[in-house]
């Protein structure tokens, strides 16, 4: 491979440093690497995160500005349960009781299907629906699902929505922690009966399962699906959720033909990314340094792939132009 060949959980920290060192310089970005993963937080920030924390504040405040209290942000737990129709009065205050049982989702997109509705409504359902996918970390099936305990799942869509609200104001992630989170110190009474929680990776994403979730469900939504399926199911792999496939060669028929794939390992109980990259003659392992940048190692490794092998092409479109500007990173 690129660096070290198959990641093995039985590598050491060091080990894996000297492996990715090796991989950077077979790349010919070793002086670089941090630089741009710098870059690339500057970037996730800059794109992703301080626009979607905006949108979701400008839904929130369409939504709040609805009659019958139709107008909930995004976690109150009422208005995930029981689906409201705005502008529309019931002696429930919440919508008639066959709605109940549907899902939100599903409410709002037969809400935005409904054409006697005004097209604002229409507009900013749709508009909901898309960035709701951000907070339904919990619902993605390509990473490692979290033994819930007794704590309200929609506690970790309000803990998602605070984590992006906070790193919204952090242009450069000071706040990020690879293997852990924050502590909900506010937690809605409504969800949790303690608002003191401390983060426990039972219930909670560490930062670098959620920054992933972030970029992957951004570029989901811009990348064209390749025979039905989104940038995260072609370009992914969460060992965790498979631990007998440990190697590339495990993968024929859990992987599509992507070319260039991203790679999750729990190793010593911290989460470690690295690249495969399947050319026409090899296969060949990029590791990264475990450690804080190690996710951000690997995007840009996979991005500095693209960029070598593809001229920037990615399916159909070329990632370093707008909207994406992902070739932005490696400057």
């Amino acid at each position: 491979g690129g660096g070290g060949g198959i990641v093995s959980p039985s590598r050491s920290p060091s080990q894996l440093s000297t492996f990715a060192r090796q991989s950077f310089q077979a790349l010919g970005i070793d002086d670089n690497i941090d630089s741009w993963a710098e870059n690339l937080r500057r970037w996730m920030v800059a794109v992703v995160i301080k626009p979607l924390q905006k949108d979701i504040e400008t839904v929130d405040n369409f939504f709040n500005g609805l009659p019958n209290d139709s107008g909930k942000p995004f976690l109150v737990k009422e208005y995930i349960n029981r689906q409201p129709v705005p502008g529309q009065q019931s002696s429930g205050g919440w919508g008639q009781q066959q709605n109940q049982q549907k899902s939100r989702t599903d409410w709002l997109t037969e809400f935005a299907k409904d054409g006697k509705q005004q097209s604002s409504h229409r507009t900013f359902c749709k508009k909901r629906i898309r960035l709701e996918r951000y907070l339904d970390i919990i619902d993605n099936k390509l990473l490692r699902q979290k033994k819930t305990l007794d704590l309200d799942p929609n506690l970790t869509k309000y803990y998602v929505l605070k984590r992006i609200k906070e790193w919204a104001c952090d242009p450069c992630l000071g706040r990020y922690v690879y293997d852990s989170g924050a502590s909900l110190l506010d937690a809605p009474t409504d969800l949790s009966p303690n608002p003191r929680l401390l983060w426990d990776d039972a219930n909670f994403p560490n930062d670098s399962q959620l920054m992933l979730h972030l970029f992957c469900t951004y570029l989901d939504q811009h990348i064209p699906k390749l025979a039905g399926m989104p940038f995260m199911q072609r370009h992914f792999i969460d060992c965790d959720c498979q631990p007998a496939q440990r190697s590339p060669h495990d993968w024929k028929v859990t992987t599509t033909t992507a070319g260039v794939i991203i790679v999750h390992h729990t190793l010593s109980g911290k989460p470690y990314y690295y690249v495969v990259y399947r050319g026409s003659r090899r296969t060949r392992i990029f590791d990264t340094v475990q450690g804080r940048n190690t996710l951000f190692q690997a995007i840009i490794v996979f991005l500095h792939v693209y960029k070598a092998n593809y001229n920037c092409m990615m399916d159909t479109l070329d990632i370093s132009k707008p909207p994406l500007n992902l070739m932005d990173c490696l400057n």
